[in-house]
């Protein structure tokens, strides 16, 4: 391999990792929208069981408790999701 070569080399790597790094930013941004999409799910899964609960007083104790464990979990991911939505510090989109 002689100079040019290897520069035109370095440049075909230089935007393959600004098109992996801009990937990983869009897959990552799915990611946490799935997640937010997650909890409002278990919160309506939760709030279903809750009613559920009223008008079935023989299983309300085991539905209210399956309520709650639905809510703590729609926490859990709405927390995860808060978690991995941070700001880039470099936006590499000029760079390929």
């Amino acid at each position: 391999m002689n100079r040019e070569d290897v520069i035109r080399r370095a440049e075909v790597l230089r935007r393959q990792a600004a098109t992996a790094r801009s990937r990983s930013r869009t897959l990552q941004a799915e990611v946490v929208k799935l997640a937010r999409q997650v909890a409002d799910t278990e919160e309506a899964v939760a709030m279903t069981l809750t009613l559920l609960a009223v008008q079935l007083p023989r299983n309300g104790h085991r539905l209210r408790n399956l309520s709650k464990a639905a809510s703590e979990f729609a926490a859990l991911e709405r927390q995860w999701a808060d978690g991995q939505a941070t700001p880039l510090a470099k936006d590499d989109s000029n760079a390929a």
